[in-house]
C-alpha cells in the first residue's frame, strides 16, 4: 500500500486555494451602483418607483442607494439582528425598504408611492442582488487561484 502511511514512499499533496483582492471603496460603490441601477430600472418598469423623465435621476438614485447600502445598512443589520432572527430574515426587506426611503429623501426626483410599492421595489432589488451580486463580486475582486505542493 504505497502512499498510505508508508514512511519509505512519501506522497506529496497539492492544495489549491483562492485569494481575492479588495478592489477599493470607489469600485465597490460603482459595482453596487450598477446592480442597484438595474434593480431600480426593473422596479420602475413595474411602476414601483418613479424617477422623473431623466435617466440620470435613476443613475444618481442608484449611486446614493449603493452608498447607503455600504454605509448605513450594516449598522441597521446590527441593530435589528434580533428581529432578523425572529422573522427568519424577512425583516431585511424592511431594512431594504428603509434604504429606498432614505434614497428618496436624498434624491428629490426619485419617488416612492406608498409602503407596499416600496416593499415590492425592495423585493426586486433583492432579486437583482441575488442574480447579479455574485457575478459582480467575481468581476471586481478578481479571484486568483494558487496551487501549493505540500510534502
Amino acid at each position: 500500500m504505497a502512499g498510505y502511511g508508508c514512511s519509505l514512499c512519501p506522497i506529496a499533496t497539492e492544495v489549491t486555494y483562492e485569494t481575492r483582492k479588495d478592489p477599493g471603496f470607489l469600485i465597490r460603490v460603482l459595482a453596487t451602483g450598477v446592480v442597484c441601477l438595474l434593480g431600480l430600472w426593473v422596479a420602475s418598469l413595474l411602476d414601483l418607483v418613479y424617477y422623473g423623465e431623466n435617466f440620470l435621476n435613476l443613475v444618481l438614485a442608484a449611486l446614493v442607494l449603493a452608498a447607503a447600502n455600504l454605509f448605513v445598512r450594516p449598522f441597521f443589520y446590527l441593530l435589528s439582528l434580533p428581529f432578523i432572527v425572529v422573522t427568519l430574515g424577512l425583516f431585511i426587506w424592511l431594512i431594504n425598504a428603509f434604504m429606498l426611503w432614505i434614497t428618496s429623501l436624498l434624491v428629490p426626483p426619485f419617488d416612492l408611492d406608498g409602503f407596499w410599492k416600496t416593499i415590492g421595489a425592495a423585493f426586486i432589488l433583492w432579486i437583482a442582488n441575488m442574480l447579479l451580486g455574485g457575478a459582480m463580486r467575481d468581476f471586481i475582486e478578481k479571484p486568483e487561484r494558487e496551487t501549493v505542493l505540500l510534502d
